[in-house]
């Protein structure tokens, strides 16, 4: 499902696909202009045309002319075990189309800015109608949209949600198909070993667990209203506290086979295990204690065909209330507020509330503010960059149509900052191979400069001998500094790359530098 970052990433992924195909050669497929405007029309008719960005791009064929060539591409490169690995690099393309990786027609999205500082986001992703009910499609979106159940589990102090109604049960198939029919023979055997292992160890065959589930799941995060936490921080620093977070995640079940195993398991390793009782659903604790700032007991139980897993007995207990009383986070006004212009019976929802994004924004500026390290200038320049900062927040939600994906809502990031992130993904990726090389070339001369003055020190050493050698010295005898050098080329001591001082000693000790590390082995 796409949320507004998801858009940005999109984005760049768009302009990444164009730079691969046009070094590996142009496509192929020539472009008929009558299905090129009927496809254009397709994807306006679900986009703005009216706001401060809209992008609109014909993929027809291209991930598939992509695949081609690079296929083409890696055959004629040698390689270790050539037929094998080629026979692999070859069953790519069978399998992308059998999947419906082609069906990708086009993609566009829309940003228009709002009277309330938000911006009314869309993406679309035409596809081919035919592509609907392949795995891939159903694994990420699922089939038709529905009532998502997964919203009523939510607890009211949730900030982040994110739900799908992709398949789990096709996704597998992908995943364990494309492994047999793409991976070289050994790979392929060993994988399946691995299942056959694991299905053992479980008492139960991995294909039918998974048949358990149903195609919805979530993921969330709360912030508690009432509980807080210490974040430990550096010796001197003031204590940062935030409220409380828990996680908590949901997959919609056919039956209790999922929490059976989880408890079979965790007795056989015998792992200490609390139960307690809510609404007639049974909460499995694991009670070892963990260290962590934020409280952590892993909780989990079934309940209404739902399998929940809570970082502590207290999230999923809310989940389960909330589901029964109706009083979680779709009840707010918030919420409400935030999707009152957007279908909910979808395939998807995305949420995140402007209590998270104010949250994060104050935590770093309590912490930049506790450290002693920053002068009050720079600490007062940050702050209020910090006040400046726009909220984060999105409202989204996932469409499958016969004729694509649509996701749409609203979002704190508009087309500026779309366009603006991916204007900057050339300055982010120097910046990023700055860091990489940076540190890597000072460390590159340091190991250099020190190679170097070990050697000078091995110079003075094999002089010393010969001097000693020559005028019959003793171990423990003092060395003529001014006599060895006619044993060093130049006739003089070499010098230290990083400016440190040499001693060179008595006759039985080994000349040193001033420098720590610059010793002789």
């Amino acid at each position: 499902m796409f949320s507004y970052r998801s858009i940005n990433r999109l984005f760049a992924l768009l302009c990444l696909s164009g730079c691969m195909i046009s070094q590996i050669g142009q496509a192929q497929t020539k472009s008929d202009p009558a299905l090129v405007k009927q496809q254009f029309q397709t994807m306006m008719s679900h986009l703005d045309s009216n706001g401060e960005l809209l992008v609109v791009a014909n993929m027809d064929g291209v991930l598939e002319d992509f695949v081609k060539q690079a296929t083409q591409l890696l055959n004629m490169m040698p390689m270790k075990d050539a037929e094998t690995t080629k026979a692999t690099i070859n069953n790519i393309t069978d399998f992308a189309k059998k999947n419906g990786f082609y069906g990708v027609k086009g993609i566009g999205f829309s940003a228009v800015p709002r009277e309330d500082g938000m911006s009314t986001v869309k993406s679309f992703i035409s596809r081919d109608k035919t592509a609907a009910m392949l795995p891939l499609w159903r694994s990420w979106v699922g089939t038709r949209p529905v009532l998502l159940t997964s919203l009523d589990f939510l607890p009211k102090d949730t900030v982040i949600a994110n739900i799908s109604t992709g398949d789990i049960k096709q996704f597998w198939e992908l995943v364990k198909n494309g492994i047999n029919e793409i991976a070289p023979p050994k790979a392929a055997t060993a994988f399946n070993n691995q299942l056959m292992h694991a299905s053992i160890a479980i008492d139960k065959p991995i294909d039918q667990l998974i048949t358990s589930f149903s195609a919805e799941s979530f993921f969330s995060i709360q912030l508690s209203s009432t509980n807080t936490i210490t974040l430990p921080l550096k010796p001197g620093q003031q204590p940062l506290t935030m409220p409380s977070p828990s996680l908590l995640i949901g997959i919609a079940v056919k039956d209790d086979s999922v929490s059976k195993m989880i408890v079979s398991q965790l007795i056989k390793k015998q792992m200490p295990l609390a139960t307690t009782s809510i609404s007639g659903a049974t909460l499995h604790t694991v009670t070892i204690p963990l260290p962590s700032p934020v409280p952590l007991q892993p909780t989990f139980t079934t309940y209404k065909e739902m399998f929940l897993f809570g970082s502590s007995p207290q999230v999923v207990t809310s989940a389960i209330m909330a589901f029964n009383k109706k009083d979680g986070l779709a009840s707010t006004k918030k919420f409400k507020q935030a999707f009152s212009d957007l279908p909910m019976t979808n395939n998807g929802l995305n949420y995140i509330s402007p209590r998270w994004g104010q949250t994060i924004i104050d935590v770093q500026s309590r912490s930049m503010a506790s450290s002693s390290a920053i002068d009050f200038s720079a600490l007062a320049g940050f702050q209020n960059m910090m006040k400046s900062q726009k909220t984060i927040s999105a409202a989204m939600v996932t469409i499958n149509l016969n004729s694509g994906v649509l996701t749409k809502g609203i979002s704190s990031s508009g087309g500026k900052e779309i366009a603006s992130s991916v204007i900057m993904m050339p300055v982010a990726m120097a910046g990023m191979m700055s860091a990489i090389a940076i540190p890597s070339f000072v460390k590159a001369r340091s190991t250099s400069q020190k190679n170097a003055c070990i050697n000078n020190l091995r110079i003075i050493d094999s002089a010393k001998e010969q001097w000693a050698l020559a005028n019959n010295r003793k171990n423990g005898d003092p060395v003529d500094a001014q006599g060895i050098l006619q044993y060093i080329r130049g006739n003089r001591l070499p010098t230290c790359p990083k400016n440190g001082v040499y001693t060179i000693g008595l006759i039985d000790e080994s000349p040193k530098c001033s420098i720590k590390d610059h010793l002789l082995p």
